[in-house]
């Protein structure tokens, strides 16, 4: 059997059809999207924020938590399974054991994911054990090459000088209005 790419969009629409982050809404153009949603992973959960963007030079979606506690918690813990620890950028799944690819629909995969890392992050805060694995990636403490940022020096002026990529933006973009609210 012969599988084919699923389109962008439908990943998007499904985003809106999926019981699990329906509640949210996004943005859509040629060359990325965006979904932020509610998630509260069990009934004495308190409600977390989500963002998920998928730049469509990446083979996945990144998902990030904008609720500033879990920031504050990440000031003085170390989270596990963080992409990235400044924009709790989450590690869901091993990319190296492809346990997700582009054909799976992402209700059926980085949506219930989302649900059980915040579910693992919840049981963490308070028995101080991660019971979702191992993380078997560098994590870094800002920004990082998987975030596609780029660093130019200017070696007349020796500024650095960072250009911001899509998901950068889109999260700065979104975290400010998230913050505002």
């Amino acid at each position: 059997m012969k599988f084919t790419k699923t389109p962008y969009i439908q990943h998007y629409a499904g985003l809106k059809l999926c019981s699990l982050s329906s509640n949210g809404c996004g943005k859509y153009n040629k060359t990325n999207f965006y979904w932020e949603f509610d998630v509260k992973p069990s009934q004495f959960s308190k409600i977390y924020r989500i963002l998920l963007i998928w730049d469509f030079t990446y083979k996945a979606p990144k998902v990030f938590v904008l609720n500033n506690e879990v920031l504050k918690v990440g000031e003085t813990r170390i989270i596990p399974h963080l992409y990235d620890r400044e924009k709790i950028q989450l590690c869901l799944y091993y990319p190296q054991y492809s346990e997700y690819n582009e054909l799976m629909p992402l209700c059926d995969t980085i949506i219930p994911w989302t649900y059980r890392w915040l579910q693992y992050y919840e049981e963490w805060l308070y028995s101080n054990e991660w019971k979702g694995g191992d993380a078997p990636h560098p994590v870094s403490s800002n920004v990082n090459s998987e975030s596609g940022i780029i660093h130019e020096i200017n070696n007349s002026t020796k500024k650095t000088y960072i250009k911001k990529s899509t998901i950068d933006k889109i999260y700065t973009k979104r975290k400010k209005i998230f913050d505002l609210n």
